[in-house]
This record gives structure tokens, C-alpha cells and sequence, in this order.
């Protein structure tokens, strides 16, 4: 079940599609009502299923089963944040950015940042400017010369790091999406695409066929085919 924070309440409820896993429960809440709002609208969207949340004091959001052996088991929970800032202390940093914009992924009435962004990404300007960054994670204390928690970070990411992809990538399905690092994902895609990419044929019939097909649809790439 992933629990998504919400701006724009317009967009309620989310559907489960608002995640790539198929068996994933989503639940919308609206966060710019406060703390009391978000455990009442959790408590009314998952009360039915015996799980209780409360908020003991500031920030700290509690979530309770109903202690009984096989009916609602809280197992483990986890928060995911958008990192802003290139030296906040964590190795964690905004590599890429939406144009100019924080990636987050929040989703609006104009629907989820995610459409088009492979035509806005873009490599955050702040390491652009001052590269070290891509080193230096913290001011205060300061990264010690020769730290390598970033670096070694942002290689576990990309060599190791395990994803869930959209079936609209054309890799995977809605009921069986591909999981796997961004590498194993890009083999498969470059697989997809040469296995789709057309063939020049050495029959003239099938060739000619084919230029008049596409003269006719307004394309000529009868020269094109390999």
C-alpha cells in the first residue's frame, strides 16, 4: 500500500494506477489541511481495515494493526522525501530536475509531473555551476577531502538500484510490469527497439510494396531500410 501526499484535492482519490505495481494500494491525502486532516482522512479511507492512525505530537504520524495474528499486520513502513538541496547532509541529491523545477512526481488536476518530462529533464544547473557537489554533501559539518559516500551512492543507483517501469515504456505489462536496475532495463529496451526497427528486404515485390505504402501515407523512407 503507498500512502501519497496531495496539494490539490481536485485530483482525490487516486487510482491505484498512480504507482507502477499492480498489486499496490493507493490511497490520496491531502495534506495542506495539517495533521489533524491527514489522520482523519487515513482513519476513514483504512479504519475498516483495522489500522488506527494517530499523531502523539509535531510531525510524528503513528500507525497501529489491531494486534491480533493474521488479520491486519503492519510489517513495516517506510517514507520516501524529495531531496531539494545539493549539500542538505545526505548523499541523496536532485541529479536531474523537471526544466528548473524540483522532481516530485506530484500529481494536479493537470495531471502527474511525469508526463513529458523526458522532453524538460534536464542536469540540476546547481552541479552545472559547481561540480564538486557531486562529492560534497554537507557544509556543516563539512564532507571530509576524499569522502566517497556520494559517489559511491549515486554508482549503487545506477548499476544497482532496482526499479519498478511503466508498462508504457513498451517493456513489461500492466499485470506483469518489468522490475530491474536501470541498466538491465535499458538492455531491454534497446532489444525491444531493434527487434521492432525494419529490415531491408532483398525481395524488389516486398521492397517496392513497402515505398508505395509509405508514399502513399506521406512518408518516403523507401531509401531507410536496412
Amino acid at each position: 500500500m503507498s500512502i501519497v501526499l496531495v496539494n490539490d484535492p481536485s485530483v482525490l482519490p487516486l487510482k491505484d494506477t498512480a504507482t507502477n505495481d499492480p498489486n499496490d494500494k493507493v490511497i490520496g491525502v491531502d495534506f495542506s489541511g495539517g495533521m489533524a486532516s491527514i489522520v482523519s482522512q487515513l482513519n476513514a479511507a483504512l479504519g475498516g481495515a483495522n489500522i488506527q492512525f494517530s499523531n502523539p505530537s509535531g510531525s510524528t504520524l503513528r500507525v497501529l494493526d489491531d494486534g491480533a495474528s493474521g488479520q491486519s499486520d503492519i510489517n513495516a513502513a517506510s517514507v520516501t522525501t524529495t531531496v531539494s538541496s545539493l549539500a542538505g547532509g545526505s548523499p541523496q541529491l536532485p541529479l536531474f530536475t523537471d526544466g528548473n523545477s524540483i522532481y516530485t512526481g506530484a500529481i494536479t488536476n493537470s495531471g502527474s509531473q511525469v508526463t513529458g518530462l523526458a522532453g524538460r529533464i534536464a542536469v540540476n544547473t546547481g552541479l552545472l555551476v559547481d561540480p564538486s557537489r557531486l562529492i560534497v554533501y554537507g557544509t556543516s559539518p563539512a564532507t571530509p577531502a576524499g569522502d566517497t559516500t556520494r559517489a559511491d551512492f549515486i554508482l549503487s543507483q545506477l548499476t544497482s538500484g532496482t526499479y519498478t517501469y511503466s508498462p508504457s515504456t513498451g517493456v513489461g505489462s500492466s499485470a506483469s510490469p518489468y522490475k530491474g536496475t536501470l541498466l538491465s532495463f535499458t538492455q531491454q529496451f534497446t532489444s525491444m527497439q531493434e527487434t521492432l526497427r525494419p529490415r531491408r528486404s532483398n525481395c524488389p515485390t516486398v521492397r517496392m510494396w513497402c515505398s508505395t505504402r509509405c508514399r502513399k501515407n506521406g512518408l518516403d523512407v523507401g531509401r531507410g531500410y536496412r
